[in-house]
């Protein structure tokens, strides 16, 4: 099945290229761009582990043999290539139903499987055993999207809006069963923020919005306090995690009081030995066991690391258009219409914001293609 399955990508891709190039798209400047900044990021890297290599491979996070790294890179890039191709979709609500649908009842019902308790367990002593192999923060993300898609398709599932409700709450209390029985509190944050995201960006007054978020953002960390008592009877060892991210911002070894033994401190430490173009796209201080050969947990930090100033200005500014644009394509979205549009701006933004502390922007397919396509759809937008 894994030998058909490649297969089947392959053929996949080759049928992207095939329309890509057999049709007359329209593709914008920042767009253009961002694809060769795609393409200097991937130099860097496949650099970086060959010619350029500064401790041994296989102790580098989420890196593989240059060979699988370039074939990887190439995939993406030919997704980017396409990106034109995938901004003809006028309708991606047949997307965003089959993605939550097939992410949070398997989810739910293999969580429940295994047992609340033993996944917790598993997700804290960060374990894989036989009976769960599917990784709790992995899982936790792919849930986070699903809830971010099923808050924008509230109003989409059906014509009927008490039955559109309905399945808006199932799915609310499902993928947050597994939210709770994963333990992690990165997905839960990064959820609520890209859901105020989405309504500061579908807001004509970025002032108003602003304030409403600060507001709203307010009552959430308020009602999160409030639902402690209840959710230690439930999980005590989540009440615990997220008792200490609210009140002494626990970050798990990202940061620390003076800085010098985190992730993050490691990684600014390192980004001053070559700031103007980088100094290593993984953190190589041998000081630290738990970061040596790691990714440093946040988007900003990682591309500091990799291509340095020169290359962070024009990444955090095409990912500035990036938003504008999005901002722009859905304000000319009424709310009821708004699930329909919303597939790969869901996946980008859940995407962005979980870079913020977790995961690596190297072979993130779900970062770099909805930025792509984001950027393409700005000349139709009349952005200046």
């Amino acid at each position: 099945m894994p030998e058909l399955l490649r297969y089947a990508r392959y053929l996949a891709v080759a049928a992207l290229l095939f329309l890509r190039f057999t049709g007359k798209y329209k593709t914008t400047k920042p767009y253009k761009w961002f694809v060769v900044l795609y393409l200097v990021y991937v130099a860097v890297i496949m650099y970086s582990i060959t010619s350029g290599l500064k401790i041994p491979l296989e102790d580098l996070q989420q890196v593989f043999e240059p060979n699988i790294m370039l074939r990887e890179s190439l995939i993406i890039l030919v997704l980017i290539l396409s990106v034109p191709v995938f901004n003809e979709l006028q309708d991606t609500s047949s997307l965003c139903k089959a993605y939550i649908i097939l992410t949070i009842i398997p989810g739910f019902l293999y969580v429940h499987s295994i047992g609340i308790a033993q996944y917790l367990f598993i997700s804290y002593m960060q374990m894989e055993l036989e009976e769960a192999v599917i990784n709790p923060l992995t899982l936790s993300y792919l849930v986070m999207i699903a809830l971010i898609m099923a808050w924008m398709m509230r109003k989409s599932w059906t014509d009927n809006q008490a039955v559109n409700t309905v399945i808006t709450i199932v799915v609310a209390i499902l993928g947050f069963y597994v939210l709770l029985a994963s333990g992690k509190r990165g997905p839960v944050l990064w959820l609520i923020v890209s859901v105020m995201t989405f309504y500061m960006l579908r807001t004509k007054s970025i002032s108003k919005s602003s304030f409403k978020m600060v507001l709203w953002g307010g009552v959430i960390v308020g009602l999160m306090f409030l639902s402690l008592p209840f959710l230690s009877k439930i999980s005590p060892d989540s009440a615990e995690q997220f008792e200490r991210a609210l009140t002494t911002f626990d970050t798990s070894g990202r940061l620390s009081t003076d800085g010098d033994d985190s992730g993050f401190g490691f990684a600014w430490e390192q980004f001053t030995t070559g700031p103007l173009f980088g100094s290593y796209f993984r953190l190589y201080d041998n000081q630290s066991y738990t970061w040596y050969g790691a990714y440093p947990h946040n988007l900003v930090l990682e591309s500091l690391l990799t291509w340095g100033i020169v290359g962070t200005i024009p990444f955090l500014y095409l990912i500035l258009l990036s938003f504008i644009s999005i901002r722009k394509d859905l304000m000319r979205i009424s709310k009821e219409d708004l699930g329909n549009h919303c597939f790969l701006y869901v996946v980008y933004i859940g995407t962005f914001f979980s870079l913020m502390s977790s995961g690596t922007i190297l072979l993130k397919f779900g970062f770099w293609v909805p930025a792509a396509y984001a950027l393409n759809k700005i000349t139709n937008l009349k952005l200046k």
